[in-house]
């Protein structure tokens, strides 16, 4: 595999000169230049050779793709520059989902619209995944994956205290079992997070919930936000069956090695965590199984989904209807959604392959795991609905959660989560203007 091109700040800042140029036609191999950015490794793995895959489909528009691989925060600052600025942009770009809000709300929207490159695919594809980057009507990217929320156990830890996890079906069945698993152990049964909010989202997502209004209103004291929380925080404060994140968030150095050390039975996380458990924690393998997460009554959702990353075609593309037709190709064809699971781990943004042979075939992921964990997924597709990462206001309230909710109610019991929501719907509303 080639490396992948890593640019600096000062070598962007005369990229985003120059990164599109006004070429118009294909170069003298006779391809069509595209540029691509991305914060992942793995996603200019997968687009490499996506790249390879189109050329061989197509021998007549074959795509020369210049991958760059930037730091997250680094890359997303300097799109929003170059968007901004009229020049300099790449072809297609990786966009976050907790980033993409910052695009999306505006009244001139920096991306091309999918709509029409889309409209073969749209009977396949999970509508969530493109409901997340889609205003008014029209859809600007393509997510690498459902994110699918799942628990992930330590079987051994709670084999050690004669739990079976297969028999955890509700929030009241997690916490006597994490007391048992204390009481027996010493481990905690699980963390909660403190510096992200996936935890928190999921829950109230599960109960079929937001915590943002359409019109971009902060809705935080919601029953079902309010359960979600008080039940995070009596499991570290009250039933003591869980602490506090070591490192905060699941992608925290500091929690990968607590979670390779074996010092919790279980965890809530995205399927696409898969990945960290294969490439960071080997050790742990074949020790842990896949299951949905529980709820708290009966019709809940057991899973919902968290996460994501759209690849969009920004306004300053080169070769704009092929810049469109490659990216959406590259998520949405069925061979291309099959690698979403085979390369990378993660649950494919089509539905219609989540039964395929190819998925059930021994990988990195099913050596790790065991082979049922697709069948789990494949079990969970329609219970999957999110929390609206990409609504007006979220990253104002979002930041609300993480500054001044998480580290007061689940870091120190400072305050009951009641009074920690209505007070935040209070503030933010006061400060969007409402």
């Amino acid at each position: 595999m080639k490396k992948f091109m890593k640019l600096g700040m000062t070598v962007l800042v005369g990229a985003l000169l120059t990164a599109c140029g006004n070429d118009t036609g294909a170069g003298e191999d006779g391809k069509y230049t595209l540029t691509f950015w991305t914060f992942g490794d793995s996603h200019a793995e997968y687009f490499e050779e996506a790249a390879r895959a189109w050329n061989v489909e197509n021998p007549e528009r074959q795509i020369n793709l210049e991958i760059s691989v930037l730091p997250f925060t680094q890359m997303h600052q300097n799109l929003q520059i170059a968007l901004q600025g009229g020049q300099g942009a790449p072809d297609l770009v990786d966009v976050e989902i907790q980033q993409a809000g910052t695009f999306l709300n505006v009244p001139n929207i920096p991306f091309e619209p999918l709509n029409a490159e889309l409209a073969p695919f749209m009977d396949y594809l999970v509508q969530s995944r493109l409901d997340n980057f889609a205003v008014d009507g029209q859809f600007f990217g393509v997510d690498y994956h459902v994110g699918t929320m799942v628990m992930f156990y330590n079987v051994p830890v709670l084999e050690a205290a004669g739990i079976n996890y297969r028999d955890i079906q509700t929030w009241q069945d997690f916490v006597e079992a994490g007391k048992v698993v204390v009481e027996q152990t010493g481990i905690w049964m699980t963390q909660v997070e403190t510096s992200n909010a996936i935890h928190f989202e999921a829950m109230t997502a599960q109960q079929g919930s937001d915590y943002v209004t359409a019109d971009g209103l902060s809705n935080l004291a919601n029953p079902e936000s309010i359960r979600a929380l008080e039940l995070l925080q009596d499991m570290v404060w009250t039933y003591e069956i869980a602490r506090p994140m070591v490192g905060g968030n699941i992608d925290d150095e500091q929690f990968y090695a607590e979670m390779a050390a074996g010092n919790l039975a279980a965890l809530m996380a995205p399927a696409w965590y898969m990945g960290r458990f294969v490439n960071l924690m080997p050790d742990l393998a074949g020790n842990i199984a896949v299951a949905p997460i529980p709820v708290f009554n009966a019709g809940d959702n057991r899973s919902s989904s968290w996460g994501g990353t759209a690849t969009m075609v920004t306004n300053q593309a080169n070769h704009v209807e092929l810049a469109r037709e490659f990216a959406v190709w590259a998520k949405a064809d069925h061979d291309q959604a099959v690698r979403q699971w085979t390369d990378l781990g993660f649950d494919p943004v089509r539905w219609d392959v989540w039964d395929s042979p190819r998925l059930m075939e021994e990988n990195d992921f099913t050596r790790f795991f065991g082979t049922e964990i697709f069948e789990v997924l494949a079990d969970l597709q329609d219970e999957t609905a999110a929390v609206r990462l990409t609504a007006p206001n979220v990253p104002v309230i979002r930041d609300h959660i993480l500054v001044n909710i998480l580290p007061n109610v689940i870091s120190e019991p400072l305050l009951s989560p009641r009074e920690a929501l209505e007070n935040a719907d209070q503030v933010l509303n006061a400060e969007l203007g409402r």
